[in-house]
């Protein structure tokens, strides 16, 4: 995935899948702005891509 307005776009293809590769690889806590709510979450290998694992929430019970 790339955008055509980047002045390397294949470096830039290269450089996400790098990422990617490396966060799905350890399981760190992505927080990002696209996903659905909470928009966080973790990614996953899933065949020639990845699957997004958002954060398990409920609602909190708080003391009026």
């Amino acid at each position: 995935m790339s955008v055509a307005i980047g002045s390397d776009e294949a470096g830039a293809v290269e450089a996400r899948a790098r990422v990617l590769g490396t966060v799905a690889a350890h399981g760190w806590w992505v927080a990002a702005s696209r996903p659905p709510f909470p928009g966080l979450g973790r990614l996953r290998h899933a065949g020639d891509g990845y699957t997004w694992l958002p954060v398990h929430s409920k609602p909190v019970d708080v003391p009026a």
